[in-house]
C-alpha cells in the first residue's frame, strides 16, 4: 500500500488511470491499523487496483472536498471519478466484495475493449 504525504500528492493520484482505493486514517487509530493490514491482505491481489493509504490529520482539504466525517474512511475511484465513499461503519468484508465486483467488472470491460471479439 502506497503512502500519500500531503494534499496535493492525494489530488495528484486521484488522476491516475484505472481503480484506485485510498484508505483515509488517522495515525493512532486502531481500526485504522486493523483496515490497512486487512486490505492489503484480501485486495493487494487484484491487479488491476492501486492501493493508497492517506494520512487525515494533514489534510483537511481533502476531508473537506470529501465531507469525510472519521476514520478510517474509503474514496474508490475509476479513471478519476469518484465511485463511491464509505465510512467507519463500513463492514471490511462487504467493501472488499464491493471492491473486488467493480474491479472484476472494469478488468473485463478493458479487455473487451482491447479484443472486441472476447477471445
Amino acid at each position: 500500500m502506497q503512502k500519500i504525504r500531503n494534499a496535493a500528492q492525494f489530488f495528484q493520484t486521484i488522476q491516475q488511470k484505472g481503480p484506485l482505493l485510498i484508505l483515509c486514517k488517522l495515525p493512532f487509530c486502531g481500526s485504522c491499523q486493523i483496515a490497512e493490514s486487512f486490505l492489503q491482505r484480501n485486495l493487494a491481489v487484484l491487479p488491476s487496483l492501486k492501493l493508497f493509504s492517506a494520512d487525515l490529520s494533514q489534510m483537511t482539504e481533502v476531508m473537506e472536498k470529501y465531507s469525510l466525517q472519521g476514520a478510517p474512511s474509503y474514496l474508490f475511484f475509476i479513471d478519476r471519478v469518484l465511485i463511491f465513499k464509505e465510512g467507519s461503519r463500513t463492514s471490511l468484508p462487504q467493501l472488499s466484495a464491493r471492491v473486488k465486483k467493480i474491479c472484476a467488472y472494469y478488468d473485463h470491460q478493458d479487455n473487451t475493449k482491447k479484443d472486441p471479439t472476447g477471445i
